[in-house]
């Protein structure tokens, strides 16, 4: 399974670009923005918009990469109350059923994308289709999804 290793590890940089980059257009957006107001005296139409649909990429790729990173929350009350022993099926089950969750929300993200492709959604002002930044959604959701069944799969892969 070393080949699931280096595609976790290719995933999650691919991945941390995009958000990096999003985060950076964003950035650039807001100071643009401010800059044209403040100093111009000149609104630009649409930044705050796109800038919200920059952090939504970024925002919905951090799912994917907390998973990659194991920096998820989770609750520890119940962790003292099954023997150790059991620690590595609890996580392997943990895995899998984080999994699941997740295609599950992959799916309805699919559905929520899929109809506002098909209705022809946009954005307000910017004039723009919708479905191209909310195919993020899902993606993530899928992600996750594939990240949590290697982690159930092969559980040394699971850097939490």
């Amino acid at each position: 399974m070393r080949g699931a290793g280096t595609f976790l590890k290719w995933l999650y940089k691919t991945e941390a670009m995009v958000a990096t980059f999003a985060y950076g257009v964003l950035a650039v957006t807001v100071l643009a923005d401010v800059a044209f107001r403040e100093i111009f005296s000149i609104p630009v139409l649409g930044t705050q918009r796109f800038a919200v649909y920059m952090s939504i990429i970024a925002g919905f790729l951090g799912i994917a990469l907390a998973a990659g990173a194991g920096s998820h929350m989770r609750p520890r009350v119940a962790d003292k109350l099954l023997p150790s022993a059991w620690n590595t099926s609890i996580n392997r089950v943990s895995s899998l059923v984080t999994s699941i969750i997740f295609l599950v929300a992959g799916y309805y993200a699919v559905l929520f994308w899929h109809i506002g492709y098909e209705m022809g959604d946009t954005a307000p002002i910017l004039d723009w289709p919708l479905w191209p930044v909310q195919i993020i959604i899902p993606y993530a959701f899928f992600s996750t999804a594939l990240r949590y069944l290697l982690f159930a799969l092969v559980p040394n892969l699971n850097p939490a």
